[in-house]
């Protein structure tokens, strides 16, 4: 379990050299331990290191983009030449747009920025917020600039990690882009009756159904569930990390602008809750940019992102 002690442990190793990282190396798929954008950094306490990956822009851009990847990716999916993020840089440069710096950051294929509570999986959240400013700072130093911007974005996975780092209000980000990240109107603690309702009517098992494949469906939204148990174990500990209700909380006087997307017939059920969770901030007057696509999970508008992210 983390203790806030390991903090100033922690602290200590963010001081690095980011010279090989400011540098203009190549976008190449490799790992955190051989390519040149990245570095691991052990978390002293902790059972996890941390991959940093930072990709510097090729042009004027000084805003700052925090990337976190989906289940069982890696700190390197921000360069893959066959995932979304190459698009977003081949949209950038056919438009002549200069790409934001990127910071891609993980803690290992699956992880949650939970905050401290029972469960071992959880601290992560606590380690992250005394972390990235410390890493811009370094950032800063080497790359001779002051950031303009600072902006966050994740799929899937990393959707809701977007969601626990940006609407906590310990960190300010400009811009946030939460892409088919996992919610649901369901308490994961809740009745197994009312949990399977609500799940049958949702989109995705409507459709799944008519093709006689919502076995998915059930995988999925369960998966999803038996992972929120484990991270949040207690029902005190749910609702202080149910994105529905950190929308409720969300001041109605932030400057930030959202973007959100997901799939209608996405297999983890998430339409409904990403439908939830707009209003909520609509209803704030909160500044979102709302894209429901007619696909399964985690696709992407390349174009209406790409624009979101440089304008």
């Amino acid at each position: 379990m983390f203790h806030i002690k390991h903090l100033i442990m922690i602290l200590l190793f963010t001081c690095f050299s980011w010279q090989s990282l400011a540098s203009s190396a190549p976008d190449t798929d490799s790992s955190p331990s051989t390519n040149p954008n990245c570095q691991k950094i052990a978390l002293p306490g902790l059972p996890v290191e941390l991959q940093s990956c930072f990709y510097p822009s090729k042009g004027e851009n000084r805003d700052l983009l925090y990337f976190f990847h989906g289940i069982r990716g890696s700190a390197t999916d921000w360069e893959s030449e066959i995932y979304f993020p190459h698009f977003l840089r081949q949209n950038w440069e056919q438009n002549q747009k200069d790409r934001p710096n990127v910071l891609s950051l993980s803690f290992g294929p699956e992880w949650f920025l939970a905050r401290q509570n029972e469960s071992p999986l959880s601290g992560l959240y606590e380690v992250m917020i005394h972390l990235l400013p410390s890493l811009e700072v370094q950032l800063q130093k080497q790359l001779g600039i002051k950031f303009d911007r600072r902006m966050i974005m994740g799929p899937s996975m990393g959707g809701v990690n977007t969601i626990l780092m940006s609407m906590k209000g310990d960190i300010d980000f400009d811009k946030v882009a939460i892409l088919c990240a996992q919610m649901a109107e369901v308490d994961p603690f809740g009745d197994n009756d009312e949990t399977l309702n609500f799940l049958r009517s949702t989109k995705a098992y409507q459709y799944h159904l008519a093709r006689r494949s919502e076995e998915l469906v059930y995988d999925r939204f369960f998966f999803t569930l038996n992972v929120l148990q484990n991270v949040w174990p207690t029902p005190h500990d749910w609702e202080r990390a149910n994105p529905l209700n950190l929308a409720k909380e969300l001041s109605p006087s932030t400057s930030t602008q959202f973007y959100l997307t997901t799939g209608i017939y996405d297999p983890y059920a998430n339409y409904e809750g990403n439908l939830k969770f707009l209003s909520t901030l609509k209803e704030n007057n909160i500044d979102v940019e709302w894209r429901e696509l007619w696909s399964g999970h985690c696709e992407i508008d390349i174009k209406s992102l790409a624009e979101f992210l440089v304008n």
